[in-house]
């Protein structure tokens, strides 16, 4: 569980947020958002923000740190769905229905604004909040979509190198790439299962993208040595988008 004490430091007037190119300015007025905050949570490493199969009581905006989405069989084998930074959306599902299909965890520590579940609709009071979550979604199936092709129909290497452009791009929207490094709290069984394969296999693919000289990971650190080739090989054809709404 997150500590249970409320950390309401950030206004939203003055959320850091607001300042990185990677999101798009707003005319909604802040103090309305900040009416419906109720706080600021932090979230160890590990730990599970939203549960899988359960209820919420809040949606959450992540202000800092790295968390992932997933799915369970009752196996235990476990399936990343996306992998969530400063300014993503969570548990907007929890809104609409009666409880979230995926569980979110956090791989850093996370602070997240939370706002509650029930008031949910109040947003769509603004028309431009709610164009901004249907924007979200929206963003959200095509990168579904993207991850599922790469699964789908890529083969080690070209799906290897699609989660890795999509790991730097991520984290070079909200300033966290410097000299092509990203650091990169990882696993490469977390890799793996992001993928879809065996980490033996995931393994062998990083290790065939480090001898190309095209990217690799070193101690909790993404290093891409060429950028223009990473893009070729991932075939991405529908780059992240430039500017991004914030709620």
């Amino acid at each position: 569980m997150a500590d249970s004490k409320d950390y309401g430091a950030t206004q939203c007037i003055a959320c850091p947020l607001r300042k990185l190119p990677a999101f798009a300015s707003t005319a909604v007025d802040p103090d309305f958002t900040q009416k419906l905050k109720k706080g600021e949570y932090k979230f160890a490493p590990g730990e599970t923000i939203i549960k899988e199969n359960g209820a919420t009581p809040h949606f959450y905006t992540i202000l800092s740190g790295w968390a992932f989405s997933y799915r369970m069989l009752p196996d235990g084998r476990r399936q990343i769905l996306d992998v969530k930074v400063a300014g993503d959306l969570i548990g907007i599902q929890s809104a609409m229905l009666a409880t979230m299909t995926h569980g979110v965890d956090a791989l850093t520590e996370v602070t997240a604004c939370a706002f509650a579940r029930d008031r949910f609709f109040d947003l769509f009071r603004y028309p431009e909040i709610a164009y901004n979550i249907t924007w979200l979604a929206s963003a959200g199936e095509c990168a579904l979509e993207q991850a599922l092709l790469s699964m789908g129909r890529k083969n080690a290497i070209e799906r290897t190198a699609y989660l890795l452009w999509y790991l730097y791009e991520k984290g070079k929207a909200v300033g966290l790439v410097k000299d092509n490094r990203l650091f990169l709290p990882m696993t490469q069984t977390q890799i793996a299962d992001t993928l879809g394969q065996s980490l033996v296999h995931t393994n062998k693919t990083l290790q065939k993208l480090r001898r190309m000289g095209v990217a690799y990971i070193n101690e909790r650190e993404l290093i891409v040595e060429k950028e223009d080739l990473l893009n070729e090989l991932a075939k991405v054809d529908s780059p992240l988008p430039a500017k991004r709404p914030l709620l």
